[in-house]
C-alpha cells in the first residue's frame, strides 16, 4: 500500500460545498465552483490524474442544479432539501417548519464539535431561539475567564431559560457521558484543571443537545431546536408549492428520491429549452408556454437514467426514435420535451422542422457519466450527509435502492449508533452490491471519534467515504484511502476505498487532488496500519 500510495490521488472526487446548511463558509458557488475547476485543471496537467469535481450548498431547484452543470460541475449533491423528506433522521416538527421557511430565515451559529475555535454553522431562524442563545454562550466564553466569573444575574438566566437546570447538573451529565460513552478521562482530568476548557464543554453541552432535540421532537425544547439549514431549502420550497410533492397538497413529506429526481429532470428540461430558445425559428414558432419553467410532475413508469454515448457518428445525427409534435400545440410540444431522453422533431408552418436533441442525465455534466460508472448509480447526484443521523440509514436505503448514491450522516453519532446503521443498510442494499456512503466528520475536538469511525469502516467493508468539515488532511482519512489500494492486472493500482472529499477552499481541494502525503503515509506503514505495498 505504502509503495502504491503515489500512484493515486487522496479522493476520486472533489464536492465543492458552497452555501449550505451546517458547516460551511458561505461560499458564493459562480465564485468558488469555477475557481476550484481551474485549480483541477491545473493540477492535472502537472500530475496526469484529473479528479472530478461537483458542485452543492445552494441547490434546491432545477435551475441551480443547471447553472451548477453549466458551470462545469461532473456532478452535483444536495443537503437541506433532504432533510424535509420523510425518511430523514428528525421528527414532523422539524420537516413542518423547513416546509414553511423561505431562503432569508437561516442565520449562522456557533458549532458545537469547533466551539473554542469560533466556528459557525447555518442555522433556521424561523420559530427557535437557539441562534441567539448560542451565540451569548459564545460571547460570555470570549468575555469571561471562568464559570465562576460570569455575574450573577448572568447565570441566573442561563439556568433558567438556556440549561433549565443549574450549571453543576450539566457539568455533572458532561462529565458521566465523557466518561462513560467518550472513554476519555484525560478530558475531565484537563478540564477540572483549566477553568476556561471547563465552560467550554458545559457550553458545548446545550450546543450538541440542541441538535438531538429537534431530531427527537422534545417538545419542551421545541424552542432550542438547532436544525441545520441553508437558503436553498426556500427555493425547494417554491419549486413544490402547489403540486403533488407539497405537504399541504399531499398530506405527507416528499420522498428523499423523488425530490432528487426531480431536481435533474427538471435540469434536463432546461437544457432542452436552450436548445429550443437557441433555434431562431423555433422561438418564432413556439409559444413561451411551451417551456414554461418546469414543477414536479408525477413520474413516468420509468424514471431511470439512459447512458450517452461516448460518441456520436455523423450517421446519428439524424434523429433518434424521435418525438413529433406540431410547433403550435403547446401542451403535445411540452409533453415532448419533458421526456427527455429522445429527440424531438418540432413541425412549423410550411413544413419546416426544428430538432431538439435528447439530454439524458448523464450528459448533464462532462464527467457525469464517469461518475455514474465510478459508484455504479443511475444518477449524476448524490445526497450529502446531514450529521447525527438526520442522513438515516432510511434515507440511504431509500435512495439506494433506486439507483441514486447517498450518504449516512455518521458525523456527531456514538460508534454503536453508526454500526446500527450499518447494519441496516449492508442488510438492505448489500456488502459491495449496492453503493452507499458513510459520512466522515473531522473531528478536532475529539480524535478518537475520527479514528473510530475509519477503524469502523475498514472493518466493514464500507467503500465510499465523504469526507467532511476537513481542515486539513488527519493521518485516519489518509490511513482509509491508503488501506484500500491493491495492485491490479499490469502493475495497475486499484483503490477500493473511494473518497469524496466535500471542500469550501482551494488550499483543502489541492491537497485531495493530490497523492496521500509521504510523511503521513510512513507513519502510518511505521505503526502496521498500511502495508509496505500500499504505502
Amino acid at each position: 500500500q505504502a509503495a502504491l500510495a503515489p500512484t493515486v490521488t487522496m479522493c476520486d472526487d472533489v464536492a465543492v460545498e458552497a452555501d449550505s446548511g451546517g458547516h460551511t463558509d458561505n461560499r458564493h458557488m459562480p465564485v468558488l465552483l469555477p475557481v476550484i475547476i481551474a485549480r483541477r485543471d491545473q493540477i492535472a496537467k502537472e500530475t496526469g490524474m484529473r479528479i472530478r469535481v461537483g458542485g452543492g450548498g445552494g441547490i434546491g431547484c432545477p435551475e441551480a442544479a443547471a447553472a451548477a452543470f453549466a458551470m462545469g460541475a461532473d456532478f452535483i449533491l444536495t443537503g437541506t432539501i433532504n432533510q424535509l423528506s420523510r425518511q430523514a433522521g428528525t421528527c414532523d416538527q422539524v420537516r413542518q417548519a423547513l416546509s414553511e421557511a423561505t431562503y432569508s430565515d437561516v442565520t449562522m451559529a456557533p458549532a458545537a464539535d469547533m466551539f473554542d475555535m469560533g466556528v459557525e454553522l447555518q442555522v433556521l431562524k424561523k420559530g427557535t431561539m437557539f441562534p441567539g442563545r448560542a451565540k451569548q454562550l459564545y460571547e460570555l466564553f470570549i468575555r469571561y475567564p471562568s464559570l465562576e466569573a460570569l455575574p450573577a444575574e448572568t447565570v441566573a438566566k442561563l439556568e433558567k431559560s438556556t440549561f433549565k437546570q443549574p450549571i453543576a447538573a450539566v457539568w455533572a451529565e458532561t462529565v458521566k457521558f465523557t466518561l462513560e460513552r467518550l472513554k476519555d478521562p484525560e478530558k475531565i482530568a484537563r478540564a477540572e484543571k483549566d477553568p476556561k476548557l471547563k465552560m467550554s464543554l458545559v457550553f458545548r453541552w446545550y450546543l450538541s443537545k440542541s441538535s438531538n432535540w429537534a431530531n427527537k421532537g422534545i417538545p419542551e425544547r421545541k424552542s432550542d431546536f438547532q436544525v441545520w439549514c441553508g437558503p436553498a431549502i426556500g427555493s425547494f420550497n417554491d419549486f413544490i408549492r402547489g403540486t403533488h410533492m407539497d405537504p399541504k397538497v399531499a398530506g405527507k413529506f416528499p420522498d428523499v428520491y423523488e425530490t432528487n429526481l426531480q431536481v435533474l429532470r427538471g435540469a434536463c428540461f432546461l437544457r432542452r429549452c436552450e436548445q429550443l430558445k437557441a433555434d431562431p425559428r423555433l422561438m418564432s414558432a413556439v409559444d413561451a408556454a411551451a417551456y414554461a419553467p418546469y414543477r414536479p410532475e408525477p413520474l413516468p413508469a420509468s424514471s431511470g437514467a439512459a447512458e450517452a454515448p461516448a460518441s456520436v457518428p455523423m450517421a446519428t445525427l439524424a434523429p433518434s426514435n424521435a418525438l413529433k409534435a406540431r410547433a403550435n400545440d403547446d401542451a403535445a410540444l411540452r409533453r415532448a420535451i419533458l421526456s427527455t431522453e429522445r429527440d424531438v422533431v418540432v413541425e412549423m408552418a410550411g413544413g419546416s422542422e426544428g430538432l431538439v436533441r435528447a439530454v439524458p442525465m448523464a450528459s448533464l455534466g462532462a464527467g457525469s457519466q464517469a461518475f455514474m460508472a465510478q459508484y455504479g448509480v443511475q444518477y449524476p447526484l448524490y445526497t450529502g450527509a446531514m450529521a447525527k443521523g438526520i442522513a438515516s440509514a432510511d434515507m440511504v436505503i431509500a435512495a439506494g435502492l433506486k439507483g441514486m448514491l447517498a450518504s449516512l450522516g455518521a458525523g456527531g453519532l456514538p460508534l454503536h449508533r453508526v454500526t446500527a446503521a450499518l447494519d441496516k443498510i449492508q442488510a438492505a442494499l448489500g456488502v459491495d452490491k449496492m453503493p452507499f456512503a458513510v459520512n466522515l466528520i473531522h473531528a478536532p475536538a475529539d480524535e478518537g471519534l475520527e479514528s473510530g469511525g475509519v477503524e469502523l469502516f475498514l472493518k466493514r467493508q464500507v467503500r465510499i467515504v465523504e469526507a467532511s468539515a476537513f481542515m486539513k488532511l488527519t493521518p485516519w482519512i489518509v490511513r482509509y484511502r491508503v488501506a484500500g489500494l491493491e495492485r491490479g492486472p499490469g502493475g495497475t493500482t486499484i483503490a477500493r476505498n473511494k473518497v469524496i472529499f466535500k471542500v469550501s477552499r482551494t488550499e483543502l481541494a489541492e491537497l485531495a487532488m493530490r497523492p496521500p502525503p509521504a510523511d503521513m503515509v510512513a507513519k502510518l506503514l511505521k505503526q502496521g496500519l498500511v502495508t509496505a505495498e500500499q504505502a
